[in-house]
């Protein structure tokens, strides 16, 4: 279950239950999420140069270049040159992490017309679904 001792805890042996010859084990794991406080830098994949990363890497003799090589030594050769072409045609993007993210058809009217319609105020919720669920489908029409 782990390869560190250190989040096993409280790790205590029971009597067998019935007439069982196997033992209960009862413990404690101790896991604490890791929570990315800085941000991440990512690939904008959509935006890259593709022809030029085409003409780079048919520039190189890769016969000659992965030749006497291993197995592992030609993979980490080809990493090396992949992250390098990568970052040089493909620009990058700092995602800062963020608490929640909205989903993708919350639009900005969407958020706006929840705002209006938030604590205190008169709501009506099955109006409101139905006037967010019309921005919606008018928002897919607009993108097909």
């Amino acid at each position: 279950m782990s390869n560190t001792e250190e989040l096993i805890q409280d790790l205590t042996y029971l009597d067998p239950l019935g007439k069982s010859d196997h033992i209960y084990l009862t413990f404690t794991v101790d896991v604490v999420p890791e929570i990315s406080k800085t941000s991440q830098i990512k690939y904008k994949m959509d935006k890259g140069d593709y022809e030029k990363m085409r003409n780079l890497f048919g520039a190189i003799n890769w016969e000659t270049e992965l030749d006497g090589k291993s197995m592992e030594q030609a993979r980490i050769y080809f990493h090396d040159v992949y992250t390098q072409v990568t970052n040089e045609c493909i620009p990058k993007c700092q995602v800062r992490p963020t608490r929640w993210r909205r989903p993708l058809w919350m639009t900005s009217a969407a958020v706006k017309l929840k705002q209006n319609t938030g604590h205190g105020k008169n709501t009506n919720a099955p109006e409101v679904m139905k006037i967010m669920r019309s921005m919606l489908e008018r928002e897919m029409l607009h993108k097909i």
